[in-house]
């Protein structure tokens, strides 16, 4: 007998990253999604033509209309709730004002889960959510579990905070992934998925990889803790640190996804594969930074036309051997390309994403930029999918 498949409903889903890790996996069909911004909801709906999008503000996305929907598509059942409301209230890289109606919108999430009781729902948001605090100076993520625990089913939650890069991704980006269950067979287990990649070659990055994944090797107690912390290079880590790097593979790079357009041309933007026209001066500004590094804070070697502080952040060149830092286009532009004198292309960056090539962006360049750096990128989404399914 053929096993049903899971059924989920993808709220604020933009192009639909999250949607496609669960549907990489198997096992998953997502009926329906919500999303009100034009350009997101173009490229979910092209990319997903099955679903039936529900292209409006999530505040008129009523029980009714789900109810009604559900029930002209025989869908009985949501399985699961997945989504990242808008996250620009709760940014580190933004304002975080504390009022901005957007930090509210995780009522209507949960007010969709109380409605539907999922077996589990998945809520993904920027690190800023861990330390952002409301009007009364409470912190919002404690908010935000308190609510959820006050729906239907009662709901165990967990959260974390996981870099995509230790599961595959060829990008360093840090998101808070909140999952909460009404099962209560699975009460105390691991809700999060195990990290598959690592740093192999910088401490730091060793140190910090142990520090966010350290609760899964039961063998790191305090004292090997403060062993692997007191490391002074790569060689004088404990031999049972070494033991757990080497099971894992190494952090993906830059060029694994993105070295075959190099030699790709796109002229009419097919492929959104069109490079950003800079000027003469910003190509010449380009060439002077390194791969890995930023424009440097002491331009004074450099001649006086090219030297720049506004918008420092986005003169950013990637390394080719490495992770990228997250893609989020400043003042409305990818970072640099390792080897060319330009920003990365919307398909660059959607590679780095791990979006499928069969994916397509639509609206302007700035709104296609947003569409694909506000993305969950699919392979750390197939990552989290996989836990669930093993937890059902």
């Amino acid at each position: 007998m053929k096993k049903k498949k899971l059924q989920i409903f993808d709220l604020f889903a933009g192009c639909g990253g999250l949607s496609q890790g669960f549907l990489n996996l198997g096992g998953f069909e997502v009926p329906f999604a919500n999303e009100y911004w034009g350009p997101a909801q173009k490229s979910y709906s092209a990319a997903h033509p099955k679903t039936k999008m529900f292209p409006e503000d999530i505040k008129n996305l009523t029980n009714e209309k789900i109810d009604s929907e559900m029930k002209k598509r025989g869908v009985k059942k949501i399985d699961l709730i997945i989504g990242g409301p808008p996250c620009q209230g709760f940014s580190m890289a933004g304002a975080r004002r504390k009022d901005d109606p957007r930090n509210s919108l995780f009522l209507e999430f949960a007010r969709i889960v109380d409605h539907l009781e999922p077996s589990f729902f998945i809520f993904e948001n920027v690190k800023g959510l861990l330390t952002m605090r409301d009007e009364k100076g409470k912190k919002v993520i404690n908010q935000i579990v308190k609510e959820f625990k006050k729906v239907n089913g009662g709901y165990e939650l967990h959260y974390k905070l996981l870099n995509s890069a230790d599961y595959g991704v060829p990008q360093k980006r840090e998101r808070v992934i909140l999952i909460g269950t009404r099962l209560k067979k699975i009460k105390g287990k691991r809700f999060h998925p195990l990290p598959s990649h690592a740093p192999k070659k910088n401490l730091r990055e060793i140190k910090s990889w142990f520090k966010r994944n350290k609760e899964y090797f039961n063998i790191i107690n305090d004292s090997l803790w403060k062993k692997i912390i007191n490391s002074k290079d790569i060689n004088n880590l404990p031999q049972e640190a070494k033991d757990i790097l080497n099971k894992m593979e190494p952090w993906e790079t830059v060029k694994n996804f993105i070295g075959d357009l190099e030699k790709k041309k796109d002229p009419n933007d097919e492929f959104n594969h069109l490079p950003m026209k800079h000027t003469e001066i910003v190509k010449r500004r380009m060439g002077l930074i390194d791969e890995g590094q930023n424009i440097p804070r002491d331009q004074s070697s450099w001649p006086k036309e090219l030297r720049r502080k506004k918008f420092a952040s986005v003169y950013k060149r990637l390394h080719r051997n490495e992770p990228a830092c997250t893609m989020v286009p400043g003042h409305s532009a990818f970072p640099i390309h390792y080897k060319f004198n330009r920003s990365l292309t919307v398909r660059e960056a959607a590679r780095i994403q791990t979006l499928p090539d069969t994916f397509k962006f639509f609206g302007s360049k700035t709104e296609q930029c947003l569409v694909v750096g506000n993305a969950v990128p699919p392979l750390m989404s197939e990552r989290i999918a996989k836990r669930i399914k093993e937890l059902i």
